[in-house]
């Protein structure tokens, strides 16, 4: 059990989205954690992982926590975490989900409480309670044609950014299909609380709530990052395991399935990469041992000096005039790192810049002008840039138009 879990229980049985799972006391595979530490301890803005599930570590109610991360306030707001999910929820089996902690339980204080700035492709939020208190973010898919229907064997990236917005801090949660090479943006969530910051390490977790620990589950995990404040990328070397000892124990919800843990570090065709295997079949092997040595540090070589993903690309811009407005669209490459902000620019025959605007805003793909005020018949131009979640900014595009002369 992690200081960053969300769970809902019930005695004697387990509450999964509306069904109700008999759980017998002590059933439950070993809680495991993988904690990333980085050289510095230094505020962060960014921080990623990859997790991949083997099609031989797939089990129901099981939470494969990717990003565990703490605020820098110490008082509960602006902690989080999100990863994926195997799940008996009667809305769908294949879960994405990013939390955001809050230190009052109160969702109708709106005044202090979390809220959504932005849902993707299908996402909801929900308040939860139990260990701990927030909003979380999540969709819940069987639809197996769904981009969000995560799939076995395929690594997806997990990225969490923190921002300000005036008074608050903003949080944008985004995800890369390794199948595909798509990024997503699923939700941004906004703190009503200022200049917070990613701090300390990341804690990764994997997790039966479902009390069937005869089933093996097994994660892998792979370039942990964080983007210091000042730009700095720190990529976490080192990963120290441990299973909550405590469960283990006579009375505890793991004693049935003590010994059943394992983690370490192994290699295939894609590189070297972290796993965690709980209950089933999984015994712990050197240098783990049970029951005298139930953590472990592990290590595995940080070659590049950042993450390596493809910049962000503008695709296309449209413009659309009409009633003395000019509406501006756009897209972006799919494949490239997701936008975070973008700059527009009016500029007059002479090239001038008439107006010009610069906003972070993820999820925005649209601005419209006034032009009631600009001469009729006169050739006009917008430039765009696109700043990626990186900061990187793109090769501008530049349409010219002409205003109309019947278009007052």
């Amino acid at each position: 059990m992690s200081i960053l879990k969300q769970s809902q229980r019930v005695i004697g049985a387990m509450l999964v989205g509306g069904v109700m799972v008999e759980a017998k006391p002590g059933d439950s595979a070993p809680s495991s954690h993988l904690f990333f530490n980085y050289s510095e301890p230094a505020l962060g803005d960014i921080q990623i992982s990859e997790v991949r599930v083997p099609a031989d570590g797939l089990a129901h109610s099981t939470y494969y926590e990717t990003l565990g991360f703490l605020g820098n306030k110490g008082n509960g707001t602006g902690n989080g975490y999100g990863g994926i999910q195997e799940s008996l929820d009667s809305r769908g089996n294949r879960v994405h989900i990013f939390s955001i902690w809050h230190k009052v339980d109160d969702p109708k204080d709106t005044a202090n409480f979390p809220y959504v700035v932005h849902l993707g492709h299908g996402m909801q939020s929900e308040h939860f309670g139990g260990e701990g208190v927030g909003l979380k973010t999540w969709k819940l898919t069987s639809d197996k044609t769904d981009p969000l229907y995560w799939k076995t064997g395929v690594w997806y990236t997990h990225l969490v950014r923190c921002w300000p917005v005036g008074e608050e801090t903003h949080y944008g949660f985004f995800v890369r299909d390794g199948m595909t090479g798509i990024w997503r943006h699923l939700s941004t969530v906004g703190v009503k609380e200022k200049n917070i910051r990613l701090q300390g390490g990341n804690d990764a977790f994997i997790e039966d709530w479902g009390s069937n620990g005869g089933t093996t589950r097994r994660m892998h995990l792979r370039s942990n990052w964080r983007r210091t404040t000042s730009g700095k990328w720190l990529g976490a070397g080192t990963a120290k395991f441990s299973v909550n000892s405590w469960d283990l124990k006579k009375g505890g919800r793991s004693f049935l399935h003590q010994d059943k843990w394992n983690a370490g570090v192994k290699r295939d065709a894609t590189g070297a990469y972290y796993f965690m295997e709980i209950g089933g079949e999984a015994r712990s092997q050197k240098p783990l041992a049970y029951p005298e040595k139930t953590s472990a540090l592990f290590s595995v070589n940080v070659v590049d000096q950042s993450p390596r993903y493809e910049a962000g690309k503008l695709k296309g811009m449209q413009l659309q005039q009409d009633a003395g407005k000019l509406k501006v669209k756009w897209s972006v490459e799919e494949k490239g790192l997701p936008q975070f902000g973008y700059s527009l620019d009016l500029l007059g025959p002479n090239l001038n810049v008439l107006e010009s605007i610069s906003k972070l805003d993820p999820h925005v793909r649209e601005h419209t002008f006034d032009l009631r005020k600009l001469d009729r018949g006169k050739d006009y131009q917008v430039r765009l840039s696109m700043r990626d979640v990186f900061d990187q900014k793109s090769e501008p595009k530049e349409l010219t138009f002409r205003k109309q002369k019947s278009d007052e």
